[in-house]
């Protein structure tokens, strides 16, 4: 059976919330940060991605930064620009 290889490889053998997560915008190693924090459970593959949008939303862009560690200049810029891209 060879489902779960085809499901990585469709995926690029990450997450598949990280995955569509970077289509929005967000790249992988922010990604990571937030998982790290424990904020939002990003491996979950049970959740759907407008889920997880939705979770980014309700916990709101100034929360965000103040709950994940090790976020830089840069980290915070881009997710600025991913929470427009989303509506937040």
């Amino acid at each position: 059976n060879i489902n779960a290889f085809i499901e990585k490889i469709s995926h690029s053998f990450l997450p598949k919330n990280v995955f569509y997560l970077e289509e929005f915008g967000l790249p992988r190693f922010i990604s990571r940060k937030i998982h790290l924090s424990r904020l939002i459970d990003l491996e979950n593959n049970e959740m759907e991605v407008n889920d997880v949008i939705n979770s980014f939303l309700e916990i709101g862009f100034d929360n965000l930064l103040q709950q994940v560690n090790d976020l830089d200049t840069f980290d915070k810029y881009v997710i600025g620009i991913f929470y427009k891209g989303i509506g937040g």
